[in-house]
């Protein structure tokens, strides 16, 4: 019997020494490896190996989180709440549960972080749903929201801090001190303090003004007489209505009309009146009053008018060219010349000169010139003609308004003539008028203008 003891001590002091070989002792953590390396500061037991296992220590939630200064890669198993395994990542600072479920509730995940009561989330500093990428905010929702009002009632006030439950079965207030969101079903939606608009409407009122969208259209109300509406960037509007009266066509205008006013107030397109063409703009059609409400021709001014081009002054007169193109010129131009009794003729049937030439320079192109003719005339012997003919000409023409004169036989040889002539259309430029006589039915001979000298004369005029 002693033997056997003695026998079995003797191999337990060998086992024990075998151990102590693999095994060394640092205060109360212990390392059990094949190479003698101390502990780790942060483990109790510190085991390396590569064909054995370890149980690991067991412990609630509140002594995990308990632990200071875990060591990377340290492992627990946590007994209470949501239990498992749970390793410690010193990159995120994080307690993190080894799960191998599938289908395991993320919420639960989320919910079991450092401060974590099994309720409320606190681990996470942002939240990203509806998107891979990480938030940029505190909450980030790439996605619709569909707020749901409380089961009781369906209906929710939410507000700073609080929320009031509502009576009705469908709407939804977002309440904040003066005004409130609210959603009153049928795709109506109310901001501020309004009635139960419309399907498919939105209403807004802040206590000085409101707008309301309703039925596809926008109804703007100020209380105060300072209320503005700011539109900024491209702005479509298919239809506007101003005090429900008034409002913009509908319709789509044309090239060069633009926007007038009707009798009922309503804006409405209209052609333009006036047209351009490149630099210069004209009437279309119509006629225009100035100073006068019912103009006849397209240009019809009553009063006075100015026209300043460089060539107005004192005495002149507007004329017009063949272009119609208006100047300022002078009324009248005279010429003159006397002693007419230069040389006597001796007329036939056929008409020729008699006295000198009258040269005149013809200044504007749409003058006519008037020519009279104021002297005594002389025959010595009629022969065998009835009568002796006067009439001016000009360049040898003579004009289609103009009076002769005529003396004849057997009243007197001597008298006085006095003719007159206008001529028109002729171009400017040097002129020449003279007095031309003839012999009626035969011949005479003799014939002088200003026999005596008493100042006869041929005077010219260049007029409009």
């Amino acid at each position: 019997m002693n033997k056997v003891k003695y026998s079995l001590f003797i191999s337990n002091a060998i086992l024990i020494s075998i151990l102590m070989l693999n095994l060394s002792v640092n205060a109360q953590n212990i390392s059990i490896n094949d190479g003698g390396v101390a502990p780790d500061s942060s483990a109790m037991l510190d085991i390396s190996s590569t064909d054995k296992g370890v149980l690991i220590p067991r412990m609630t939630a509140a002594e995990r989180l308990a632990i200071v200064n875990p060591a990377n890669s340290l492992l627990v198993y946590q007994t209470d709440g949501t239990e498992g395994i749970y390793i410690y990542n010193n990159s995120s600072n994080l307690w993190q549960r080894l799960s191998f479920d599938s289908n395991y509730d993320l919420a639960t995940v989320l919910a079991s972080g450092n401060d974590a009561n099994n309720d409320t989330i606190l681990n996470l500093n942002a939240l990203a749903i509806g998107q891979n990428t990480p938030p940029v905010s505190t909450i980030q929702i790439d996605s619709f929201i569909v707020v749901q009002g409380k089961p009781f009632n369906g209906f929710r006030w939410f507000g700073f801090n609080t929320y009031y439950d509502g009576v009705s079965t469908n709407p939804t207030y977002i309440y904040d001190g003066e005004a409130a969101l609210l959603g009153k079903g049928n795709n109506r939606l109310v901001l501020g303090f309004w009635n139960s608009g419309v399907s498919g409407s939105m209403l807004s009122n802040d206590a000085s003004s409101s707008i309301a969208l309703e039925n596809n259209r926008v109804v703007v109300d100020g209380e105060l007489n300072d209320f503005n509406i700011d539109l900024r960037g491209i702005v479509t509007v298919d239809s506007l209505s101003i005090d429900g009266n008034y409002g913009l066509p509908k319709n789509v205008g044309a090239v060069n009309q633009f926007l007038k006013i009707n009798n009922s107030g309503d804006l409405d397109w209209s052609s333009t009146l006036w047209r351009e063409n490149g630099t210069d703009i004209f009437y279309s059609s119509g006629n225009v009053g100035i100073n006068n409400n019912n103009p006849t021709v397209h240009l019809d001014l009553q009063g006075n008018f100015r026209l300043s081009d460089g060539t107005e002054g004192t005495g002149k007169v507007l004329v017009s060219d063949a272009n119609g193109n208006a100047s300022w010129e002078s009324n009248s131009i005279y010429n003159s010349i006397t002693n007419l009794n230069n040389s006597s003729v001796n007329p036939t049937t056929t008409w020729q000169t008699v006295g000198p030439v009258l040269t005149i320079n013809k200044v504007h192109a749409n003058s006519v010139i008037e020519v009279n003719v104021n002297t005594s005339a002389t025959v010595s012997s009629f022969g065998t003609a009835t009568a002796v003919q006067f009439e001016i000409r000009v360049n040898g023409v003579s004009s289609t308004i103009d009076s002769k004169a005529i003396i004849r036989n057997g009243l007197n040889n001597h008298d006085m003539i006095a003719m007159m002539a206008v001529f028109e259309n002729l171009p400017t430029g040097s002129h020449t008028v003279q007095v031309y006589v003839r012999s009626v039915g035969g011949s005479s001979t003799g014939v002088l203008l200003d026999s005596g000298g008493f100042g006869g004369a041929i005077i010219t005029k260049e007029t409009f």
